[in-house]
């Protein structure tokens, strides 16, 4: 198909402009001139290259220290209780995170965002501790390996909780988590080819 032809010339600032847009949250001017100068394989070869966070972690408004490590091993940071200062914390985080986003001239932030679609999770179901693992996990794993990174996601606190692994009992098992990893996360129920059967994957 020619549309699958690779394409060898310059980009251009109409394509860099498209080729930004798809791939990062930010497209300033600057940066489609510079893409508009590149092949296709350079601009794709900027984009797989990780870059390095602006913001190296979330800074705590009241101590004005970074959270969760507080800059030092071990953590420091002054103790969280109470759902109000746990709000509060997950708001850092989604700031850093947005933060980033908008400073990221990688595919970075946008493979993030796509695997948190693919293992969708909620910040609020545990302390803000667990929603930065979480988000460090996709970082990591964002232009990584999805079977090790299913696999990882697997341990991960925010998602127990979440799926209610949490509540599995050795007589009792909550299969919610197990469900959601094969129907959603990964296998999929294929194929519909009756009421509630599908190919792969039924609800019984």
């Amino acid at each position: 198909m020619a549309a699958l032809d690779p394409y060898n010339g310059i980009l251009g600032k109409r394509l860099a402009a498209h080729l930004l847009r798809r791939a990062t949250f930010t497209s300033a001017r600057t940066d489609i001139d510079s893409f508009a100068l590149k092949t296709g394989v350079q601009a794709v070869d900027d984009l797989l290259t990780p870059q390095a966070l602006t913001v190296s972690e979330p800074i705590d408004w009241i101590t004005g220290q970074e959270f969760p490590n507080c800059g030092t091993m071990p953590p420091s940071c002054p103790p969280v209780t109470g759902q109000s200062s746990w709000v509060q914390r997950r708001e850092y985080i989604k700031g850093w995170w947005l933060h980033n986003a908008l400073n990221d001239l990688s595919l970075g932030h946008k493979m993030q965002f796509f695997l948190h679609t693919c293992f969708t999770n909620h910040a609020d179901f545990g302390p803000p501790e667990f929603f930065w693992d979480y988000i460090a996990l996709l970082r990591f794993y964002a232009l990584g390996n999805y079977k090790v990174f299913s696999n990882k996601m697997c341990l991960d606190n925010l998602m127990m909780r979440y799926l209610n692994n949490d509540d599995n009992k050795f007589n009792n098992p909550n299969e919610n988590f197990a469900r959601e990893l094969l129907e959603l996360f990964t296998i999929g129920k294929g194929p519909q080819i009756g009421p509630e059967d599908y190919t792969t994957f039924q609800e019984l």
